[in-house]
């Protein structure tokens, strides 16, 4: 396949662009997007398309045009909006993305993710700064809607975070580097206490176990220096019976793992296959739920726009897995491989097209170096 020279000012704009998105300010990548177009239109039309990008991206246009088809039905402007976002991504940034190196194609998807943690991370601590006496479910106030949101989708996000820490920064660095990477982990870490993020926790958890077995040799610099962080950060600035800990261990304890959320992945598996072209609701009476989304991605993406896209996204999901499998001993891929797996596990328990949305632009990409052909250099 015929590989595309990036140009240092082409590339900056292109990682511009792509922390732009993931920033997901319009005043931000509107303008970025018409560089990219400018600097970077040859290698669009130039640039060859790779058999496994023009399967995913047939996958993600079938899903992505059934969302703007409902949107326009259901007079939803968000949606339409979020459907041809998309739509650009797949198509021209996604030919951009395959025709690159793995290693410029990482960099993209860490500068996409960066944008979304650092967004995240912005918002939680702009509300505990300026709202100190809220915490927990539902208290976390975005500063760029004026208003208090769902916070386990902030939450969530800063399991994106862990991963940057551990995946996307060298196992060489040195000590002042572990202890700032683990300063940042444990702030990850405190804003998933406050906002009672029992998902931040479980995946979290996934994360670090899913680090060690990759990495084989355990990085005991790494984590002794972690630990360290930790210990002194509740010797000596924290109260373990601080009100915020309380209501966060008082959440695990009394409801463990038990969640709203089982019974509605059981209704709307039974109801998907009644809905051939959307329209199921969560029924109140079998899952004591009251609100209008099924908190998964596969079921919400049902509930929208019918069987087909769903069905696009199980073919795409076990796609990627396939190349997941064939690459499994390439832990130069763990990166891509990681940020899918925590994308598909928190789609599918977040709500997925009333947020942020991220979830399918960051399986997108991390799919296409899961599944790309290209030999990583060493």
């Amino acid at each position: 396949m015929k590989r595309i020279a990036v140009a240092r000012i082409d590339w900056i704009i292109l990682l511009l662009t792509f922390l732009a998105l993931g920033l997901g300010q319009k005043f931000l990548y509107l303008p970025l997007i018409v560089l990219s177009i400018l600097f970077n239109y040859k290698k669009f039309f130039n640039g060859s398309l790779s058999r496994n990008y023009l399967i995913v991206t047939s996958f993600f246009l079938i899903i992505l045009i059934s969302l703007v088809v409902a949107g326009i039905y259901s007079d939803s402007g968000d949606r339409v909006v979020y459907g041809v976002r998309g739509l650009f991504v797949v198509v021209y940034l996604g030919v951009i993305f395959q025709s690159v190196s793995l290693e410029e194609q990482n960099k993209m998807l860490i500068a996409y993710l960066a944008g979304i943690v650092m967004l995240s991370v912005y918002v939680f601590y702009y509300s505990y700064f300026h709202y100190p006496y809220l915490t927990g479910y539902g208290m976390v106030y975005n500063p760029f809607v004026g208003d208090f949101v769902n916070s386990p989708t902030w939450s969530n996000i800063f399991c994106v975070g862990v991963v940057l820490a551990l995946f996307a920064s060298s196992d060489k660095s040195g000590i002042l580097v572990r202890v700032l990477e683990n300063l940042y982990i444990v702030s990850l870490f405190w804003g998933g206490v406050i906002m009672a993020g029992r998902a931040f926790f479980v995946i979290t958890g996934f994360i670090f176990v899913y680090y060690l077995y990759r990495r084989r040799v355990v990085n005991y610099l790494h984590f002794a220096v972690f630990f360290v962080v930790i210990y002194l950060l509740f010797q000596f600035g924290l109260d373990v019976y601080d009100e915020k800990l309380l209501l966060f261990f008082d959440r695990f304890s009394d409801n463990g793992l038990e969640s709203a959320r089982w019974y509605l992945l059981a209704q709307g598996v039974n109801d998907l296959w009644h809905y051939p072209f959307g329209g199921m609701l969560p029924d109140y009476s079998s899952t004591g739920y009251g609100g209008i989304w099924f908190h998964n991605i596969f079921l919400d993406l049902g509930r929208i726009s019918g069987f087909l896209p769903v069905l696009m996204l199980v073919f795409f999901v076990s796609f990627v897995f396939m190349y997941v499998w064939r690459f499994r001993d390439d832990v130069l891929r763990d990166f891509a491989v990681i940020t899918f797996l925590v994308s598909l596990i928190i789609g599918m328990q977040d709500v997925v097209f009333d947020s942020m949305g991220w979830h399918l632009i960051a399986m997108y990409f991390s799919g296409l170096i899961v599944s790309s052909q290209h030999v990583i250099e060493t």
